[in-house]
């Protein structure tokens, strides 16, 4: 018996996730990458036909249609990325870059005392104090 593993995914999208389960081999096999694209894909499918129901239910019309059956649409890779840059606004990374951006270093302001001259002052002693 192989034990299943369950990966879940966060998403930029409020509460969504990507949840993905198979035994270690599959799921080293997985391509992230890929399983973004999918999900932006429905994403965006999905975000269609919601503002398509929004329409239809302004317009009057209270009973739901069918779900479209068909084949799923296949897309290359190429045109994956393309949905991702200019439908979701991502943009590629460098593999060792982990988008941390130090802030720039700014010298700070130097305190009255290290920058003004001491005033003169004049100092009277009486000797016969002493």
């Amino acid at each position: 018996m192989t034990a299943q593993i369950t990966m879940r995914f966060p998403s930029v999208i409020t509460y969504a996730y990507t949840e993905v389960t198979g035994t270690a081999e599959e799921l080293g096999r997985i391509n992230p990458e890929m399983v973004a694209a999918l999900f932006a894909n429905a994403m965006f499918v999905y975000g269609k036909a919601e503002r398509a129901a929004m329409e239809r239910l302004k317009g009057g019309q209270t009973a739901l249609l069918p779900a479209p059956h068909g084949p799923a649409e296949e897309k290359s890779h190429e045109e994956y990325e393309k949905l991702l840059k200019e439908e979701l606004g991502a943009s590629e990374v460098a593999e060792d870059d982990d988008g941390y951006k130090p802030e720039p270093k700014v010298a700070p302001k130097k305190k009255a005392w290290e920058t003004d001259k001491p005033k003169s002052a004049t100092l009277n002693i009486d000797f016969d104090d002493f």
